[in-house]
């Protein structure tokens, strides 16, 4: 799903990027089950997270800043 070129991401990663980057998503919705492969790649290569403050950590997926920059690059914002 990811290379190490965030612009040659496939098409169903992009849009689970941009999803989660329109509206936080909970970490055992249907969205992050039905795209647990997608959800993995962004959370491992640091486009999406569960933390929200230093030390803390969530129940919801929400866009890093660097994920923001791949919607960007990709014209999605």
């Amino acid at each position: 799903h990811l290379g190490r070129d965030p612009l040659t991401m496939d098409r169903e990663t992009l849009e689970a990027l941009h999803l989660v980057f329109l509206a936080p998503r909970s970490i055992q919705s249907d969205f992050s089950r039905e795209r647990a492969q997608e959800v993995a790649a962004l959370a491992s290569q640091g486009y999406i997270t569960t933390r929200q403050a230093k030390d803390t950590y969530g129940r919801q997926w929400r866009i890093t800043p660097t994920g923001q920059t791949v919607l960007v690059a990709r014209g999605l914002l």
